[in-house]
């Protein structure tokens, strides 16, 4: 068993929702990030659906205030909202800094993910991720990954060999 792990904030959207917005400003919010979807994120997804890899989301969005909508109830909305029929998505919100851990990389996520898809070996899975310093970790914890550059991912800004990486674990 295979998946793929993505960053939600600048890699599955162009933008940033800073991981939870005002609950009177919930549906407008929903509204407006879920416009910022990356396109080749959702065809791509759509791709690796129909392949049977299975698919996550690491994010460090964490509801965390009262009278706020976020961590991963917010990331489902607006999937919801802006991308229909979308596939399923196994998320997982946790800040390390609100927890007060010194380690602020996507690792934690992916153990969780690996452990919750029971994937043995981490080299099946795969972070696609905005924050270098998130793939760099990933990368020196066994995963592999992928360094999104631009906002949102767009397979055409993907370096030579992030690109083989990608379409080498997709098939």
């Amino acid at each position: 068993m295979r998946a793929i792990i993505w960053d939600f904030d600048f890699t599955i959207i162009c933008g940033h929702t800073r991981g939870e917005v005002k609950l009177t400003t919930k549906e407008k919010s929903v509204d407006h990030f879920s416009k910022l979807i990356s396109k080749d994120f959702m065809k791509l997804s759509s791709e690796i659906e129909k392949k049977g890899l299975h698919q996550g989301i690491a994010s460090f969005a964490e509801q965390i205030q009262p009278n706020y909508f976020g961590g991963t109830r917010l990331i489902a909305s607006i999937l919801s909202a802006g991308f229909k029929d979308h596939p399923l998505f196994h998320i997982y919100g946790f800040n390390p800094a609100y927890n007060k851990l010194t380690h602020i990389d996507k690792n934690r996520h992916l153990q969780f993910l690996q452990d919750t898809l029971e994937i043995k070996d981490r080299a099946n899975l795969l972070l696609i991720d905005d924050s270098l310093r998130n793939v760099q970790a990933a990368r020196e914890a066994g995963y592999l990954a992928v360094h999104v550059t631009t906002m949102g991912f767009s397979m055409s800004s993907l370096s030579t060999s992030d690109l083989d990486t990608l379409t080498r674990f997709v098939g």
